[in-house]
């Protein structure tokens, strides 16, 4: 974060660059520079038609986190002596991040109150799931009130701290696909344009999810395989092949499925070969969340 104190030229493009001296793995010192050219313009209407989400919750994310290293102590003290002092500056930084939403969408709304009647909500166009987003944020493990593991709280701060946009929208609202009513035709190529045919996600919500159903849920960090305690026999053998008839069958170390000729089987290696591609360095192994079984249910929980 910077800022810039002298006057823009709205007819002149800003340019941006950013230089990172580091040593790679074979000893050899280098420079790595980023260049950027953003438009300069006077009219907030028009920087909100050309926001971008992805970024702009990104920032108050690390800018909430920055404010959590003086924090930290206070969490610490928290669970040694547990004492109502230590809860307030968390409390704080969740009320600053709460208020700084509200004043982006109401600095919105008065700016384009003059085509919309008094008391209409007005969202920006690119800034509709913003909310969401910010609510997601609040209820992460860095910033969530109440009682939470110190070492986790702590890696979710390290983790917003190198988060990219599109890894932060993810892990904030991971996507969760149904198995158990995937379309025939989900997850393999589309004959005219070969790119693959993705399957709607259901939205992230436990009153979405069915008796009986098999989700697989990504959030960018872990890849989770959600069984219900009452998920059909055949469907676990589609999956997992013969003998997998119920839950306690299924090898809890599992990390990737099995290669089989059934149909399911290849949609679903097919979209984790997807998810895989577009994830860029970071691996995607299956970890399987029985209903009743596993430990990692908590962690669906969660998401």
């Amino acid at each position: 974060m910077f800022s810039y104190d002298g006057k823009l030229d709205s007819k002149l493009d800003a340019h941006f660059q950013c230089a990172t001296l580091y040593t790679t793995s074979s000893g050899q010192r280098r420079v790595r520079c980023t260049n950027t050219v953003a438009s300069v313009s006077e009219n907030l209407l028009e920087v909100m038609r050309y926001i971008d989400q992805d970024a702009v919750v990104n920032l108050i994310a690390k800018e909430g986190r920055s404010r959590l290293p003086s924090t930290l102590v206070h969490l610490l003290n928290w669970f040694l002596a547990a004492t109502r002092m230590s809860e307030r500056p968390l409390k704080d930084i969740r009320n600053a991040l709460t208020e700084k939403t509200i004043d982006i969408l109401a600095g919105h709304r008065r700016v384009s109150s003059g085509s919309h009647p008094p008391g209409q909500l007005v969202l920006p166009e690119n800034l509709k799931e913003f909310a969401i987003y910010n609510l997601c944020l609040l209820k992460s493990r860095a910033f969530k009130a109440g009682h939470e593991p110190s070492d986790r709280r702590t890696h979710a701060m390290r983790f917003l701290k190198s988060a990219s946009p599109l890894e932060l929208s993810l892990f904030l609202y991971p996507r969760i696909i149904p198995l158990h009513s995937l379309p025939d035709n989900s997850c393999f190529p589309d004959p005219e344009t070969g790119h693959l045919i993705v399957p709607e996600s259901i939205r992230a919500s436990f009153g979405r999810i069915e008796d009986g159903g098999a989700y697989l849920v990504d959030d960018g960090q872990i890849c989770l395989l959600w069984l219900h305690e009452h998920v059909s026999p055949n469907l676990l053998e589609d999956l997992f092949g013969p003998g997998a008839n119920n839950l306690a069958d299924l090898d809890p170390s599992l990390s990737a499925l099995p290669v089989l000729k059934t149909h399911l089987n290849a949609q679903v290696r097919n979209l984790m070969a997807y998810w895989s591609s577009v994830r860029g360095s970071k691996a995607l192994t299956l970890q399987l969340a029985r209903q009743g079984f596993d430990g990692a249910e908590f962690e669906f929980a969660r998401l």
